[in-house]
């Protein structure tokens, strides 16, 4: 997906997000953190991006058994998350070319 696409998510929506992690508005430790979802959708593209960066790269996609499309992704950072208030986002498409959005904040607590 290109910048060009990045509209779409105006309109974010929860159709068929079955899961993320950290949980919404959530405190999680700077270490060992996962950022992901998994979805109840198929997806033919996925695209991760944390803090306005695209880590899709960097991250797993996993897919059903029953079907050779994308379910799920998951993104471990390579370094400690700072401290504060972190933005996720997954946009999507699905099997029937429609594009979905969703986007949920999480809190790293500090350790000090």
């Amino acid at each position: 997906m290109s910048a060009r696409d990045a509209s779409f998510c105006d309109t974010p929506s929860t159709a068929g997000i079955r899961l993320v992690t950290p949980m919404e508005n959530s405190l999680a430790d700077a270490t060992g953190i996962v950022i992901g979802t998994s979805l109840d959708a198929q997806a033919t593209t996925m695209q991760l991006i944390l803090d306005g960066i695209d880590v899709t790269p960097q991250a797993r996609t996993t897919t059903a058994r029953s079907a050779p499309m994308a379910t799920d992704i998951s993104f471990i950072p390579a370094r400690p998350l700072i401290p504060g208030k972190h933005v996720a986002q997954l946009r999507f498409t699905d099997v029937n070319d429609a594009r979905s959005c969703y986007r949920w904040a999480f809190y790293v607590h500090d350790l000090n």
